[in-house]
């Protein structure tokens, strides 16, 4: 334990002295949040790479997807002031998100008011919908940068979030195809673009992809022993965490690890427990669920009812965004029946014709930097996603 402190305690004062000095303010105040999380995650990732097996492969891995994250929300919040659009508060403050703007501002409005934390899920101001990351950003302001705004120590717990997902995918790749494919998926998972701009910003999708990344690997892990204690563990706390951060990837989950369970077993036989473990758990993701969706000003009053309003109003507002964002796509909708539009934003969705129009489209430097990557990271992962199906 003490020569694993020794070579992680150098590492992590750097790094943590370089990161400080982009937060803003008094600079030992945020130099000393920084070091206290920089140390707890490289120590946690140093402790998880050993055991997944102390691949020097997953280690560069590991560390390469980190500093990206790290690289990545350093420049946006530099650059995004400064070559973003001027007339955009949330790019003015250093945002990428406008959900993560509005969530991260009520976090900071709550760290700083007399409230108590727990009201973070009352949903009053519906910043956040479900509560779950609203009330850790409050209490990350609240005790650890009580003196001023620092978006940037939300953006680090992301990044942390991210890469602890990668030795769970790594072990559960290995169990599904061998090292070959567990290299080759854990780049995908460690680079894709998005990911890296999602890990980069206060957005729950970093804490999503890792617990999911958990399941994956505890699952698989209880499959082959059904006493495995981490494996037990991490099924629990991981559905746990997801059910205050979106119940709703908790139903998902559940339902794809259930769909998996069957096809797994030849004879489709499921014990009575394992059947009342996951009626309960779905059972109390759809009350966390319509709890949350009820806030947003639904008519539906029944759980299912809320829920399905609410996929509704999700899926004509994609539309609305797709159709306000494109000339092309308002003069297609102008000649096309309205019952062909849904159909034709599902094809254009998988298909995301936007490689060329990021490449033409009159816009900063930043947001063409941006949308080029990440149109090229989706074109790289489609071939992967056809050959899965």
């Amino acid at each position: 334990m003490f020569k694993e402190t020794k070579k992680l305690l150098p590492v992590s004062l750097i790094l943590s002295a370089i990161f400080a000095l982009f937060e803003g303010g008094n600079y030992v105040l945020a130099w000393l949040p920084a070091f206290f999380i920089f140390f707890l995650g490289i120590s946690a990732l140093y402790r998880l790479w050993g055991w997944a097996g102390k691949s020097r492969k997953l280690l560069f891995i590991i560390a390469l997807a980190l500093i990206l994250r790290l690289i990545s929300a350093v420049a946006l919040e530099v650059f995004l002031p400064i070559n973003g659009y001027p007339d955009s508060e949330q790019q003015q403050a250093g945002y990428v998100f406008y959900d993560a703007f509005r969530r991260d501002t009520a976090a900071y409005d709550l760290a700083q008011s007399d409230s108590p934390l727990i009201t973070a899920f009352s949903q009053k101001d519906h910043t956040d919908q479900y509560g779950g990351l609203l009330f850790f950003s409050a209490s990350t302001y609240r005790y650890l940068s009580p003196d001023i705004h620092r978006p940037l120590l939300i953006s680090l717990f992301s990044a942390f979030a991210a890469a602890l997902g990668l030795p769970f995918f790594w072990m559960a790749a290995k169990e599904l195809g061998g090292k070959k494919l567990a290299q080759i998926a854990t780049w995908l998972f460690a680079l894709y673009p998005e990911s890296i701009l999602m890990g980069s910003s206060q957005m729950r999708e970093p804490f999503l992809i890792s617990l999911v990344a958990i399941i994956l690997w505890a699952f698989l892990s209880w499959q082959k022993d059904k006493k495995y204690r981490p494996a037990q563990w991490g099924l629990g706390l991981s559905f746990g965490a997801m059910l205050l951060i979106s119940p709703a990837i908790a139903i998902i989950s559940l339902i794809f690890i259930i769909i998996y369970k069957m096809l797994l077993d030849d004879q489709q036989k499921i014990s009575l427990k394992q059947i009342t473990i996951a009626a309960a758990l779905l059972l109390l993701s759809l009350l966390l669920l319509s709890s949350a969706l009820s806030t947003t000003k639904l008519d539906s009053t029944s759980p299912l009812g809320a829920i399905v309003e609410w996929s509704q109003k999700a899926v004509l507002w994609d539309i609305y965004q797709l159709e306000r964002g494109s000339g092309w796509v308002q003069k297609l909708f102008a000649e096309m029946p309205q019952s062909l539009q849904i159909p034709f934003v599902t094809a254009y969705g998988l298909t995301q014709p936007v490689l060329p129009a990021a490449i033409i489209e009159p816009t900063t430097l930043i947001w063409k930097v941006l949308g080029i990557l990440r149109a090229i990271g989706w074109y790289a992962l489609a071939p992967f996603l056809l050959y899965g199906l």
